[in-house]
This record gives C-alpha cells, sequence and structure tokens, in this order.
C-alpha cells in the first residue's frame, strides 16, 4: 500500500484563506492579544482546515525554546534504563516536550561529541545518565549556563543537580539481610572504574561487612563493567578462589 505524503502547508497559504497578511497569522497562531478576535479565530480556523502545523525551528527561535531535551546513555542494552527512558519521555512528552536519546557506550570521545551536537542544537535541557565523574564536560556545561542534570552518577569535583538512589544504604540493607540469612563469605563484583554509583555501592558493601564483623578480603571482591563478559569473567574469579562466597552480588 502506497502513502501519499502531502506537500507541507506554508503561512503564505493560511494568510490567503484567512484574508490576512503572514505577519497577522504569525502573531495570531502565537496568541498575541493585540490581533482582534474575529481575526484570530478566522485565521486558527483556516490553519485548521489546511492542516497547517508551524514550525518548531521557526517557534523555537521566536520563544527562544526547541521543546528538545537531550538524554545521554551509557549502554541502551543496559536493563537498568529502559523503565527511566520510558519515564522521562512520558513526562516530556505530556509537557509537549521531545527527547532525543543518545548512547555513547561508556567511551568519553563519543560522550563529547554526542554533548557537542546537542549544545548546538540549543536544546532547552540535558539528562547525563553517561557522563564520568571526572568528565570535563560537565565543567564546561556549569560554566557555559547550560541546564543539565545527573542521573545515577555524580561528578566527583564539582556540586550539580543530581537524581539517582541511595546507592550506600541499598548496599548495607542487603548485607544485612544476607547476614540474617546466616551468610558470612560475601562476595562483591565492582561497577565501572570511573562510576561514582559504583564506589558508593562498594563503600556501603566495606562499611556493612565491617558493622558485622565481617573481613573484607581481596579475592572476594572483583572488578566488573557491567557488561556480561565482565560478569562471566568475575565468576570465573570466584571459581578460582578456591572457597566460594556465599553470595556473589
Amino acid at each position: 500500500m502506497s502513502v501519499v505524503i502531502r506537500p507541507k502547508v506554508t503561512i503564505r497559504e493560511v494568510a490567503l484563506a484567512s484574508g490576512v497578511a503572514r505577519s497577522t497569522v504569525s502573531k495570531a497562531l502565537a496568541g498575541k492579544a493585540y490581533v482582534r478576535p474575529e481575526t484570530k479565530t478566522r485565521v486558527i480556523e483556516a490553519a485548521r482546515r489546511l492542516g497547517y502545523r508551524a514550525s518548531s525551528l521557526a517557534r523555537g527561535l521566536r520563544l527562544q525554546q526547541t521543546w528538545s531535551v537531550g538524554l545521554l546513555l551509557a549502554d541502551v542494552s543496559n536493563p537498568f534504563f529502559p523503565d527511566i527512558v520510558r519515564g522521562i519521555e512520558d513526562l516530556l512528552w505530556s509537557r509537549e516536550f521531545n527527547l532525543i536519546v543518545c548512547n555513547t557506550d561508556y567511551r568519553k570521545d563519543k560522550e563529547a561529541a554526542y554533548l557537542r551536537h546537542l549544545l548546538d542544537r540549543q536544546l532547552d535541557g540535558l539528562i547525563l545518565a553517561s557522563t564520568a565523574s571526572d568528565s570535563d564536560e560537565v565543567l564546561q556545561l556549569q560554566e557555559q549556563g547550560t541546564p543539565f542534570v545527573m542521573l545515577n552518577r555524580r561528578h566527583k569535583s564539582v556540586s550539580t543537580d543530581y537524581v539517582g538512589m541511595d546507592n550506600e544504604g541499598g548496599v548495607r540493607a542487603t548485607i544485612a539481610h544476607l547476614h540474617a540469612l546466616g551468610h558470612r563469605r560475601i562476595g562483591f563484583i565492582k561497577g565501572r572504574a570511573d562510576s561514582s554509583a559504583a564506589e558508593e555501592r562498594f563503600q556501603g558493601y566495606r562499611s556493612a561487612m565491617r558493622a558485622f564483623g565481617l573481613s573484607v578480603e581481596d579475592r572476594h571482591v572483583t572488578q566488573g563493567d557491567y557488561s556480561i563478559e565482565s560478569g562471566r569473567d568475575a565468576a570465573a574469579h570466584f571459581l578460582r578462589a578456591g572457597e566460594l562466597p556465599g553470595i556473589r552480588l
């Protein structure tokens, strides 16, 4: 089945259909108070009849808004992110904003390139769910006054708007639960070395283990990066350790 794509209706056609100047059409559709009510009604009805849709770019230039927010993700295939992206998109859509999602693969060069691209588009804001804790780009965003919020990761040297979870508290509660079940050798797979969230979780693990009088042994801790391959390597590490920890996190 073929799809017929209709030519875009221009503001000139709306002006001709409503019998006013193009400048009057722009003012009427923008809701300017000094356009007479009967003229505004006539313009709106003509625009609706013709299927006219104002350019979001032109509207953005007029009001200095783009109605778009950029979201940088570290790994779009990570099961942690889909529900978060959906929640962000639902909220923005309800307020007539668009969401632009960029996947960085934990690469600083890719993240920097995407940030430059998004800044060139003059978006209304950025959500950073990918940024390393030592990212120079965050410092530049602050200097430029770009609205942004860091998601699930903090910057190690500057204070920013941040949305995340209680990483330390969550891990401490987990250790307490395992301890109550009788487990005493509890292993830990660390997250990426440049992730503040991963470091907070590891701090929670160490503090909880010490609170229960349990030792934190090197053989029960290994590095990961949230990938399947690193999980496989971590499993191999624990198998080589000989005396397996009771639970691996």
